[in-house]
């Protein structure tokens, strides 16, 4: 998050966000529909969240309305991608013992254009 806000992207983060008494759903539908690009970050617990499932639903309606850009990041663990986003290319960030190295999130951040709002 620190790093792609420093590098000028406009990142949504529900954490820092979203206001105490905001809907979840009302307010990352909203976040989706002005973004350009959508940041999956999948683990073992996240594709078992249903908030997070939900998001991604989200998301992939959007891309297919809309071409939003998906990207799938897998932080940890061996499981099947939601099928959902199976044809995308997916960015592994579990290969090692420093997750997020400097190399991946370089990679990362060549692959979004400046001028895009990231979820």
């Amino acid at each position: 998050y620190e790093r792609l806000s420093s590098a000028g992207f406009d990142v949504f983060l529900d954490t820092s966000r979203v206001a105490i008494g905001d809907k979840f759903v009302t307010r990352f539908r909203e976040e989706i529909a002005e973004s350009q690009i959508f940041l999956i970050l999948l683990s073992d617990s996240a594709i078992r969240s249903k908030y997070v499932i939900n998001e991604l639903e989200l998301a992939v309606d959007s891309e297919v309305r809309r071409k939003l850009r998906i990207l799938p990041l897998r932080l940890e663990g061996d499981f099947d991608v939601p099928t959902s986003i199976q044809d995308h290319n997916l960015l592994e960030l579990n290969s090692g013992p420093i997750h997020l190295t400097e190399e991946k999130l370089s990679e990362l951040i060549r692959s979004i254009d400046t001028e895009r709002r990231l979820v």
